[in-house]
């Protein structure tokens, strides 16, 4: 029996037919095209499951092929992995944006192929079995839901709180989460209502915590906790118990959130499915609000398991516990495979009877901001505070207004980007959420840093007394990381070797807690400020050692953003180890993603590369860009381009791009100036 039905595409005869034999072997029913136009008429004649597409092929390369996929019906849910060249950097980044879900490189390794292969196969029979259950069980979920909210309805206007607890009991999350009225009733319930019946007051701990009020969501927690201790309610107490470690952890009290959610989960009974699964679903929250993302992904993915156990209404944590698993991988440095999770939480999603909470999409916001996709980013973006609101209101996600600052400032607003964070921690301030607070601000000093406001940056720190040999908490890292970018800028305008020294040790300390912890994000950006600090000092070994290793996580995942966020000064590292002879192809790729280079030598790897002996200016460019400056010679439009050498418009941008940034050039004009200067066209 076949495993499932791939097509493969490729020009090259001796690669479609390696490929053919190696999923052959496995079990794969394998259709192969050896051209853009038979690939598409194939997968339109008979959709197959996955497609391996290659990239550079004549007549019709593999990005028109995936665009025109993605256009139609019939093919545009199929995934695509691309298949490209190791270091093929712009390759990568054009291949995300069209949609691709992963990449393949050649020469192909078995093992490495058919894990990707596997898992893609997987992941997409999951998304289309979910899809034929959706139409079927939301009807079923519609009609029960308006039965039930009747009967609430009517027991609230009677002041039935006895008859309201036993009608919501076995569904009360997702009746609190869809149900405005409902809401607004548990907030305005009397005093009287809370002390009689306890799971009233643990309701409304619920709807204060989803509106961000975290002191009040205690006050009521409490409430709750005396009311099953004089009932004798142990699994009522236990659940308390659960809630005030979210409480805990959404304060970035991390340490006490898991303390408080193992206590919960020991007394929970085994056959208490939801309860158990609440209680693994908080306990992962805390172990990522801790900085253990190994431990939060056992924990998600056993709150699935025990959700998986129930029926109907009552699974409502799955799709939540699926995008939170997707939040564990990527602080896990796994961006591919949690892109990819969040987007299957987003089908469950629609399963379980509709979006009640949006973390999926905020959390694949976050990894488009990691590779720099900043357009698809902030319609994700859009799409997550139309569903939060504002930080004060139900559902409301702060850490969406993190986000948000982010993508405010990677776009050049810096009024808007001011304005959320002040925002935001006002809010902090007002419900305890330190852990935003800090998010907050380290993202807007980072921004001050890079737009060069260093006396707004040094200011802030100072205010906030933080040092390079503090003891530092996972919750307050990303401030820390902002101090040693700190360092290295008043060197880059003091030349003070003392403050790279600080922060050569500081983010050492801090990259070993990231890589004891297994968060390779985090890790990743101590690698690139170590690189530019090395860098600084003249210890260019070391420099590179570390750039190596950063950029050995950035291809692999795609993760770009962490070196465009370094400016110039990452631009000209990245030239200068090009210009050495390492890794030229990638370093050069890389290098050309960022706005053009500022003129000047700042660096002591760019002074030592300016002392080395450099080749003529033809071999630094490939032959594609040597075809690329002969049709601009000629007078060719970008369109005339792309049409004689068989190359998508985007493509033809990205090697104009990077041949203006080799020759220096800001426009054709110039570049075709420069290059008859270097006597490369006459």
């Amino acid at each position: 029996m076949s495993k499932g039905t791939i097509l493969i595409v490729d020009d090259t005869t001796d690669s479609l037919r390696l490929l053919a034999e190696i999923l052959l072997a496995e079990g794969y029913t394998v259709r192969p095209a050896d051209s853009g136009e038979l690939a598409l008429a194939s997968a339109a004649t008979n959709p197959p499951e996955l497609i391996l597409l290659d990239i550079r092929m004549p007549k019709i390369d593999g990005f028109e092929v995936c665009r025109r996929l993605k256009t139609r019906v019939e093919t545009r849910d199929i995934p695509v992995i691309f298949i490209s060249a190791m270091n093929a950097i712009d390759e990568r980044v054009e291949g995300l944006k069209l949609g691709a879900v992963d990449f393949i490189s050649k020469p192909y390794q078995r093992a490495e192929l058919l894990a990707r292969v596997h898992n893609h196969l997987t992941q997409s029979r999951m998304r289309l079995d979910l899809e034929k259950l959706v139409m079927e069980r939301t009807a079923e979920l519609r009609i029960s839901k308006g039965v039930l909210d009747q009967a609430v309805k009517s027991a609230m206007e009677q002041h039935d709180w006895g008859l309201a607890v036993r009608l919501m009991e076995a569904n009360a999350f997702p009746i609190i989460a869809q149900s405005e009225e409902i809401r607004q009733w548990l907030l305005g319930l009397p005093a009287t209502a809370l002390e009689a019946q306890p799971k009233l007051a643990y309701w409304r701990a619920f709807v204060l915590l989803g509106t961000g009020k975290l002191s009040a969501a205690e006050d009521a927690l409490r409430i709750a906790e005396r009311g099953c201790a004089r009932e004798g309610d142990l699994l009522g107490q236990i659940s308390v118990r659960a809630m005030m470690a979210s409480v805990a952890a959404s304060r970035g009290e991390g340490a006490r959130s898991v303390l408080l959610s193992k206590e919960a989960l020991g007394l929970i009974p085994a056959d208490s499915y939801l309860s158990r699964a609440l209680a693994h679903h908080w306990l992962g929250c805390a172990y990522c609000v801790s900085g253990l993302p190994i431990l939060a992904e056992e924990e998600f993915l056993e709150a699935n398991a025990l959700s998986e156990r129930l029926e109907g209404a009552q699974r409502w944590l799955i799709p939540i516990s699926f995008a939170w698993y997707g939040r564990a991988l990527f602080l896990q440095g796994r961006c591919n495979t949690a892109l990819a999770v969040c987007r299957q939480a987003s089908s469950l999603d629609r399963q379980y009877g509709g979006v009640l909470y949006s973390p999926n999409i905020l959390f694949e916001c976050d990894i488009h901001i990691e590779r720099n996709l900043m357009d698809a980013a902030s319609q994700l973006l859009g799409k997550s505070l139309d569903l939060s609101g504002p930080v004060d209101q139900w559902n409301a996600e702060p850490s969406a207004w993190v986000s948000a600052a982010q993508v405010r400032y990677a776009e050049g607003d810096s009024e808007a980007g001011d304005y959320i964070v002040e925002n935001l921690c006002a809010w902090a301030k007002r419900n305890g959420g330190v852990h935003f607070q800090n998010l907050a601000e380290a993202v807007r000093a980072q921004y001050w840093l890079k737009d060069g406001q260093l006396e707004r940056a040094a200011m802030w720190a100072a205010e906030r007394e933080l040092g390079v040999d503090d003891e530092i908490e996972y919750s307050r890292e990303r401030l820390y990381l902002a101090v040693a970018q700190l360092r290295l800028e008043r060197d880059r305008r003091a030349k003070d070797p003392a403050s790279v020294g600080h922060a050569i040790r500081l983010l050492g300390r801090l990259r070993s807690a990231a890589e004891r912890d297994c968060r390779m994000g985090d890790a990743l950006q101590c690698l690139v400020l170590e690189a530019l600090a090395f860098d600084q000092v003249g210890d260019l070994d070391a420099s590179y050692k570390a750039l190596e290793k950063a950029l050995s996580l950035i291809i692999s995942e795609s993760s770009f953003r962490v070196l465009l966020d370094q400016g110039a000064p990452m631009q000209r590292l990245l030239q200068a180890v090009s210009r050495r002879g390492l890794l030229p192809e990638t370093t050069s790729s890389l290098s050309a993603m960022f706005d053009p280079a500022p003129s000047g030598v700042s660096s002591q790897s760019e002074a030592a590369s300016s002392m080395a002996t450099h080749e003529p200016l033809s071999g630094i460019l490939t032959e594609r860009e040597l075809d690329l400056l002969k049709l601009i010679h000629a007078g060719y439009s970008n369109a005339e381009i792309s049409d004689s050498l068989f190359i998508s418009h985007n493509t033809v941008k990205t090697h104009i791009k990077n041949l203006y940034l080799k020759l220096n050039a800001r426009n054709r004009t110039q570049a075709l100036a420069r290059a008859r200067d270097f006597g490369i066209i006459a």
